[in-house]
């Protein structure tokens, strides 16, 4: 949670930068932040595609899709950590795909990386989700 911190911070750097010039980054904390956060868009979309238990329960695709990431049928430390990861991610990815549209001159490595990773996985995500 503490790369989100930084990739919140980062992001609020872009949108406050002044026109064509975009925040300075360190180099090697941009390669092992890009690292870890596509690590953990790794794991979102594995999450994404692991099959829950059936149940007798006739439910919809959504609410078996979503009771496998941990969101609705239990809420142990672990569901509840990996629930906050992915609707940090998903939301992080987002808000990062939006900054580069809406600044595209002032964007930091970062930022860019992220938005990337999360466009590359969102089809698997998809895909698994729909499909699942």
């Amino acid at each position: 949670m503490a790369l989100a911190a930084l990739i919140v911070i980062d992001i609020i750097r872009v949108w406050s930068a002044s026109a064509g010039q975009p925040p300075n980054d360190n180099s090697a904390f941009v390669y092992v932040a890009t690292a870890v956060g596509a690590f953990v868009g790794g794991f979102v979309a594995v999450g994404f595609g692991i099959k829950p238990q059936q149940t007798q329960v006739a439910e919809s695709r959504a609410r078996r899709n979503v009771r496998s990431l941990g969101f609705l049928h239990m809420f142990g430390p672990k569901e509840l950590i990996g629930s906050a990861y992915v609707i940090v991610y998903l939301v992080l990815g987002v808000v990062a795909v939006a900054t580069w549209i809406a600044h595209p001159n002032e964007i930091t490595g970062l930022v860019k990386n992220l938005a990337l990773t999360f466009v590359g996985l969102l089809i698997p995500i998809a895909r698994a989700y729909l499909m699942g």
